[in-house]
């Protein structure tokens, strides 16, 4: 009985002391859909100009497509439209190469395997451009 007692202990010993495995970091590969465009316009005092504009895309309307080659694509209604942008996402940003703007830098609010929510900021002549994009998988 002791023998049986001993083994017991040393298991929920080795078993306590072993380390959780972290769950891996949710991958921006993929296709998502856009639910969502959420833009605030403020002038140089930081006022908002007209009230926040919202855009609820019907669904399955538009899609960004996240390659693992770091390639970017739009569809839109069933049209991919293939784009020279390129991307990168390290330490809780995406950035986007080969935009009209150039290169840009998107904090990521959210990312898990099902929802995507980035921002953009713009700096207007007149004042600034906030942009909140949300997606689903």
């Amino acid at each position: 009985m002791k023998r049986i007692a001993a083994y017991l202990l040393v298991g929920f010993g080795l078993t306590s002391c072993a380390e959780s495995v972290p769950d891996p970091a949710p991958s921006l590969v993929g296709k998502w859909e856009q639910l969502t465009v959420h833009t605030v316009y403020k002038d140089r005092n930081f006022t908002q100009f007209d009230d926040d504009q919202w855009v609820n895309n019907d669904a399955g309307s538009v899609w960004l497509e996240f390659a693992a080659d770091g390639c970017v694509n739009l569809v839109h209604n069933g049209v991919a439209t293939p784009t020279e942008t390129t991307y990168t996402y390290q330490g809780g940003r995406i950035t986007f190469r080969g935009t009209p703007l150039g290169e840009t830098h998107h904090p990521v609010l959210e990312l898990s395997d099902h929802r995507l929510v980035y921002h953009t900021h713009t700096d207007k002549g007149v004042g600034t451009e906030d942009v909140t994009f949300t997606y689903k998988r």
